[in-house]
């Protein structure tokens, strides 16, 4: 089972790097964001290591949950335990 995660994040690196690499491409100069080179990289790499931890993740949650429904659930499930500590909430503001 483990080899299976490992194989099949290794293999789809390259396609995860060309994902990030079209969108970023596309945010980066659609947002206006800072201009330059290091700037963009430093988006484009970010985006990737997003990219690949929730496609790992997803990955070694399927090899473990049998059921693909479940599967989602478990995977949306610790996707929010980990988003929580980072205060990623909607914040109510009544004026």
């Amino acid at each position: 089972m483990l080899s299976f995660v490992i194989a099949n994040t290794l293999s789809s690196l390259p396609f995860l790097f060309a994902i990030a690499f079209a969108t970023g491409t596309i945010c980066y100069f659609m947002a206006g964001l800072h201009p330059g080179l290091s700037h963009y990289i430093f988006f484009v790499i970010n985006l990737f290591g997003c990219i690949t931890v929730v496609e790992s993740l997803m990955m070694a949650i399927a090899s473990v949950v049998p059921n693909f429904l479940m599967g989602i659930v478990t995977g949306a499930g610790v996707l929010v335990s980990l988003l929580r500590p980072s205060s990623f909430k909607i914040r109510c503001t009544l004026n």
